[in-house]
């Protein structure tokens, strides 16, 4: 498991392993307050990306949940 505090957001990662295949896909889930009495989230699952190694899906699944958190700060900015 891999976390994360980017620009105010709450970014948890972990890999789940996959028997069928073999390999580790990512999952992540992102989470902020909107005001004081409301958490919300937001998660991240069904990556068509799979890894060799845990590290690399749980990296992943941060790297997706820091887009994640820039994509929804620039339609917030547009808004």
């Amino acid at each position: 498991m891999a976390y994360l505090l980017y620009q105010g957001h709450t970014i948890v990662s972990s890999a789940v392993y996959e028997d069928v295949s073999g390999k580790w896909r990512l999952t992540a889930c992102v989470s902020w307050q909107e005001n004081r009495n409301e958490d919300r989230f937001h998660f991240i699952r069904n990556s068509p990306e799979r890894f060799c190694r845990s590290e690399d899906a749980e990296n992943a699944g941060l790297e997706a949940g820091k887009c994640w958190v820039q994509r929804k700060a620039k339609q917030t900015v547009a808004s």
